[in-house]
């Protein structure tokens, strides 16, 4: 475990790279609602209130639609992604994102568009669950781009290990 923490602190290009591709991502995702805020604005007779464009794009609940679109991508680099070794931040990771979309499966089965959300709530956590898949995201790409640790460090450890079990095992308590 310390060896994943380790390397999430020691290495700023994969996360440079990482957030490049989330936010690009995430802009290229977003550009349909912040388009229909604009026309929304545009119909307003010229009254440009920007907040209530956004709010009415996503203000049913619409971004769990979009948290969902992810869905696919999350599974792809945590399960599938075949050419780089399997790690179990990655399994982690997209078992967690997996849990997270079943509750958005149980909203679509209610109502398929999220057209009709009223619940506070339900809408505030469309918000949350949208940023909690791009940064499962952002962390699937990041530990995607990790090797697991050498065999050689992980058999040096183990075995000091024993070998300290073994001169304690002559010790009389």
């Amino acid at each position: 475990m310390t060896y994943w923490i380790k390397q999430f602190f020691t290495r700023p290009m994969t996360h440079w790279k990482a957030l490049l591709e989330v936010t690009v991502t995430a802009i290229i995702s977003l550009v349909p609602l912040l388009i229909t805020a604009v026309i929304f604005n545009y119909k307003n007779e010229g009254v440009f209130d920007f907040h209530s464009g956004v709010r009415g794009a996503v203000g049913g609940g619409q971004l769990f639609l979009y948290a969902y679109a992810l869905l696919g991508t999350i599974f792809w680099l945590a399960f599938m992604k075949y050419d780089r070794p399997m790690n179990a931040p990655r399994r982690a990771i997209g078992f967690l994102t997996f849990i997270a979309a079943l509750f958005i499966v149980s909203l679509l089965g209610l109502d398929p568009t999220i057209s009709n959300a009223k619940n506070h709530f339900i809408l505030e956590s469309s918000y949350w669950t949208y940023c909690a898949f791009l940064i499962a995201n952002y962390l699937l790409l990041f530990f995607v781009e990790i090797d697991p640790p050498p065999v050689s460090e992980s058999i040096a450890s183990s075995t000091q290990e024993l070998m300290g079990k073994y001169e304690r095992m002559g010790e009389t308590k």
